[in-house]
């Protein structure tokens, strides 16, 4: 899954699930880290194979990796 490890070695997205990590240190529920974009990358297959999509696994994993990327901005 070369796209997925790209994400995952990107210097820019380190930078950013930091920040996402340090924004979200006093919240109780939902954080926006690694675990939650794997829940959502499970989820999303999940559904893929439920409805027969044939959405490619490593295109479903990059999205779920990327989807809250950004969260810390919010806050």
């Amino acid at each position: 899954m070369e796209r997925v490890n790209n994400i995952l070695n990107n210097k820019l997205y380190k930078i950013y699930l930091d920040k996402n990590m340090e924004a979200e240190e006093g919240r109780r529920f939902c954080h926006h880290d690694m675990g939650h974009f794997l829940d959502v990358a499970r989820l999303a297959m999940i559904f893929n194979l439920q409805q027969g999509l044939f959405v490619p696994e490593e295109l479903i994993y990059a999205a779920a990796l990327l989807h809250d990327i950004g969260r810390w901005k919010q806050y």
